[in-house]
C-alpha cells in the first residue's frame, strides 16, 4: 500500500538506473553545450514549433550576462545556505525568489539593444502582448463602478483587447485596483509591472508547497523550486500574467489531496471557493481535473477504508462552494459566469483563420502533440526534460521499494501528456502550459535530490546559463 500521508522531509531512495551519477552529469552538459551553440548560432529551428514561430534576434553579450550573473547571487547564495542549514530552507527559498524576480525584471528591461526602463510599462499598456491594464483604465475612467460593470462583463467580452478578450475580469479588476492607487498613466502601469513581478515571483515557493506536500522530501522540494526559478517560462514572460497561475495549482492540489487526507469537509469547501476564484482569473487551470481524478483514484486505492461515500461528500461539498461563490457574487454584483464563459470562448479568430494569417498550418491531432509537448520543454530550457526522464528511467529500473512519491509522479506526468494528446490546450505552450510547470518540476526535484551539491550546481548553471542564451536570441514579447 502507498502511504499518501504527510511525513517529515525525507530524501527519497536513488533509483537503479544503471546508468551513473557522473555520465548523467556528463550528459546533461553535452546537451546544454549543444544547445548554447544552436541558439547562439540560430540553428535547428529550435525556436520554431511549426504552429507558431518565435522570432531569432541577437542582443548585446556583455551586459545581459554580467547582469543575470550579478543578480544570481542570492540565488546560489541560497543554494548554499540550503546545503550548510537544510533547516533554514526558508531563508533559502526567499533568497532564490528575490534573486528570480531581479532576473525577471532585469530580463524584460534588457529585451532591447539597450537597456530601456520604460518596457515594463510599455508591455503593460499593450494592447496586444496585454491588454488587461488597458481595459482596466478604462474602467477607471467609465464610472461605472466594479459592480455594474461585473453585471455587464459578458456583453463587453467582444470588445476586450489583447489577451483580456479571452478572459474572466480577475486579471482587469487586479489592473483596476492598482489604477485607482497609482492612477492609469505610466506610474500606474510601472506599478502594475511590479504587481506582476511579485505574483510570478510566488510561483516559486507555490512550486516548494506542491512538491514538498506531494513527495515529503524538502531536498526535492527546494531543488524543484530552484529550478522553477531559472526557468525560462517564468523569467521570460514578464510581465503577461500567466507566470502566476502555478500559485493557483499548488493551491488547488494541496486543498483537495488535504481533504481527503484528514478527511475534512473544510479542505474540500476551501478547494471549492479557490477553485471558483481560479476561473474569475483564467479558465486554463480547469484541466487540473485529470490531475484531481487521477489523486482521488490513487488515494481510494491507497486507502479502501475511505469509501466511495465519503469521497462523494468532498466532491459534492466541493461543487456547492464553487456554486456558492458564484452565486454570491451573482447576487452582489449580477455576475453571470455562464454567460461570461461562453462569451470569452470563441472570441478572437477561429484556429484556421488564425493559422492561414500567420502563414502556419492549422493546429489539429495528432500533429499538434509533439509540438506542444517541445513547446512545454523549451519552458523548463530544454533539460527539465532530460532531467525527468533520469527519474522516471530510474524508476522504472529501481528494484527498491518504491517511494511515497513515485505515483504521484507518474501522475504528474500523466497530467500534461493527456492535456497534449487530448489537444485541450494548443500553441504556445511554453507560456500557456505554465501552470502545469511544478508537476513536471517535482520528477526533476526528486532526481536532483540525488545528485551531489558540486553536480546540482552544474545543472543550475547550465540552466541559468541557456535561459540566458534565449533571452538574447529568441523574441518571447515584443
Amino acid at each position: 500500500m502507498v502511504n499518501m500521508s504527510v511525513e517529515p522531509a525525507t530524501n527519497p531512495a536513488p533509483p537503479r538506473s544503471g546508468l551513473g551519477l557522473g555520465a548523467r552529469v556528463v550528459i546533461l552538459a553535452g546537451v546544454t553545450i549543444f544547445l548554447v551553440l544552436a541558439v547562439c548560432g540560430h540553428r535547428f529551428g529550435l525556436n520554431n514549433q511549426k504552429y507558431f514561430y518565435r522570432q531569432w534576434r541577437h542582443l548585446p553579450d556583455f551586459p545581459l550576462y554580467w547582469q543575470t550573473a550579478c543578480l544570481a547571487i542570492p540565488f546560489f547564495l541560497g543554494q548554499w545556505l540550503f546545503h550548510r542549514r537544510p533547516e533554514a530552507v526558508y531563508t533559502a527559498l526567499a533568497l532564490v525568489t528575490f534573486s528570480t524576480l531581479c532576473i525577471m525584471v532585469m530580463s524584460t528591461t534588457g529585451q532591447e539593444h539597450r537597456a530601456n526602463s520604460d518596457r515594463i510599462e510599455d508591455l503593460v499598456t499593450s494592447r496586444t502582448a496585454n491588454g488587461y491594464f488597458e481595459e482596466a483604465a478604462r474602467l477607471d475612467v467609465s464610472g461605472l463602478g466594479i459592480s455594474r460593470w461585473l453585471g455587464i462583463y459578458p456583453l463587453m467580452v467582444p470588445a476586450l483587447m489583447g489577451h483580456a478578450a479571452d478572459k474572466p475580469p480577475g486579471p482587469i479588476l487586479l489592473n483596476y485596483i492598482v489604477c485607482r492607487f497609482f492612477g492609469d498613466g505610466r506610474l500606474g502601469a510601472k506599478a502594475a509591472g511590479l504587481f506582476m513581478a511579485v505574483l510570478a515571483a510566488l510561483s516559486v515557493p507555490a512550486t516548494y508547497a506542491f512538491i514538498i506536500y506531494f513527495s515529503k522530501s524538502r531536498s526535492a522540494a527546494f531543488l524543484g523550486a530552484s529550478f522553477m526559478a531559472l526557468s525560462p517560462a517564468l523569467i521570460l514572460f514578464y510581465p503577461q500574467f500567466d507566470q502566476f497561475y502555478p500559485v493557483l495549482t499548488a493551491g488547488l492540489t494541496i486543498l483537495w489531496a488535504q481533504a481527503l487526507r484528514k478527511n475534512q469537509l473544510r479542505f474540500a469547501a476551501a478547494h471549492g471557493v479557490l477553485f471558483g476564484v481560479t476561473t474569475f482569473i483564467s479558465y486554463l487551470p480547469c484541466v487540473l481535473g485529470l490531475f484531481l481524478i487521477g489523486y482521488t483514484l490513487l488515494y481510494w486505492f491507497a486507502q479502501p477504508a475511505m469509501g466511495e461515500g465519503r469521497i462523494m461528500a468532498h466532491v459534492a461539498v466541493a461543487i456547492g462552494a464553487f456554486i456558492g461563490f458564484y452565486s454570491v457574487l451573482w447576487l452582489v454584483t449580477g455576475f453571470d459566469p455562464i454567460a461570461t464563459a461562453r462569451a470569452c470562448w470563441p472570441q478572437g479568430p477561429l484556429p484556421e483563420q488564425w493559422s492561414a494569417a500567420a502563414g502556419y498550418p492549422p493546429r489539429r491531432l495528432p500533429g499538434t502533440i509533439p509540438w506542444d509537448l517541445y513547446g512545454f520543454a523549451l519552458g523548463s530550457g530544454w533539460i527539465g526534460f532530460l532531467l525527468a526522464l533520469y527519474y522516471f528511467v530510474g524508476s522504472i529500473f529501481n528494484r527498491s521499494p518504491a517511494t511515497p512519491a513515485a505515483p504521484i509522479a507518474w501522475l504528474c506526468l500523466a497530467q500534461f501528456v493527456l492535456v497534449a494528446l487530448l489537444g485541450l490546450i494548443q500553441g504556445e505552450t511554453e507560456r500557456v502550459w505554465i501552470f502545469m510547470m511544478p508537476m513536471l518540476m517535482l520528477p526533476i526535484g526528486l532526481e536532483l535530490a540525488n545528485w551531489n551539491v558540486a553536480s546540482r550546481m552544474v545543472v543550475l548553471g547550465a540552466l541559468l546559463l541557456i535561459s540566458t542564451m534565449i533571452c538574447q536570441n529568441i523574441v518571447f514579447l515584443a
